[in-house]
């Protein structure tokens, strides 16, 4: 399942009767895709740069699980085990975690990259959230989940921007 793109912060009910629901946001940086890819997937940096996702360990290929520790704005940190569905150099990475009981709720996280220009992109954060409970949880969790996206896109413009010159330094 390839993500959509997305231009403004969206709450999709794709159906009043299904059980799929997608939140999106995108923003748009001055930089190239390849710079964006880097601060992605180097998990050693995210403490460092990552308001949304503190902390990942894992091996970044697909059908690896993760273990993250999300923190959305008013909410105490939280962990979850996903399991990588798509890593596509400088254009997306997905991953998809889930209750364990399947059919109850399973959350897709999305980062797309789209290359504008030699010197700008687009980024978009799709979450798409499916199951018995997805139309319960997503709405009440809408806020929480926009204002940590929003969050994390004001820290790319800042890190993949030219403000941050040097990853490592």
């Amino acid at each position: 399942m390839n993500c959509r793109w997305y231009n403004e912060p969206t709450l999709e009910r794709h159906h009043p009767l299904d059980l799929m629901i997608t939140i999106s946001t995108a923003i748009h940086i001055d930089a190239p895709a390849r710079r964006t890819w880097e601060l992605l997937t180097d998990f050693d940096l995210y403490p460092h740069w990552n308001p949304l996702v503190r902390r990942v360990s894992g091996t970044l290929a697909p059908g690896e699980r993760l273990e993250l520790v999300m923190e959305l704005p008013e909410l105490p940190p939280f962990k979850l085990h996903p399991v990588i569905e798509t890593v596509t150099p400088d254009r997306e990475l997905a991953w998809q975690s889930r209750l364990a009981i399947p059919g109850i709720l399973s959350w897709r996280y999305c980062f797309l990259i789209e290359q504008l220009s030699p010197e700008q992109q687009r980024f978009s954060q799709v979450m798409t959230f499916t199951g018995l409970l997805a139309p319960l949880f997503a709405p009440v969790m809408r806020r929480f989940l926009l204002a940590g996206a929003e969050k994390l896109n004001r820290a790319l413009l800042k890190w993949a921007g030219k403000e941050v010159q040097c990853l490592r330094c």
